[in-house]
């Protein structure tokens, strides 16, 4: 069996959920960037919840390195009022590669989770 420890994310600050107050990916936000390199992969864990009384939505972007080869899970749609809904699920990446969102609405989405590093 492969050892891992779970880290939290590298744009948590303090253990708290990270609030998303960008609305484009141009200003998308850094959930968490993995470590420089090959030799290890980190597998991440993220949930997403909405506590306003609106629906928003939230789009990940997956393996951002500023080109066309980025991942998106685009226009998540997420209920108002809602309790933590899985959006990424062990999904592996490595080599300095980031995880960026952003909001249909600024303000109104958390993203909460961690990677575990193996």
């Amino acid at each position: 069996m492969t050892d891992y420890v779970k880290v939290p994310f590298t744009g948590r600050a303090g253990g708290k959920p990270i609030q998303i107050t960008a609305t484009s990916l141009a200003t998308a936000q850094t959930i968490h960037t993995t470590n420089a390199g090959t030799g290890t992969w980190d597998e991440i864990w993220l949930w997403v919840t909405n506590p306003q009384d609106t629906p928003a939505s939230i789009t990940i972007a997956f393996g951002y390195d500023n080109t066309n080869n980025t991942i998106v899970c685009k226009d998540v749609e997420i209920p108002a009022n809602s309790e933590p809904v899985l959006i990424l699920a062990g999904t592996m990446l490595q080599n300095s590669k980031t995880v960026k969102a952003y909001a249909s609405v600024s303000g109104y989405i958390n993203v909460l989770g961690y990677v575990k590093r193996v």
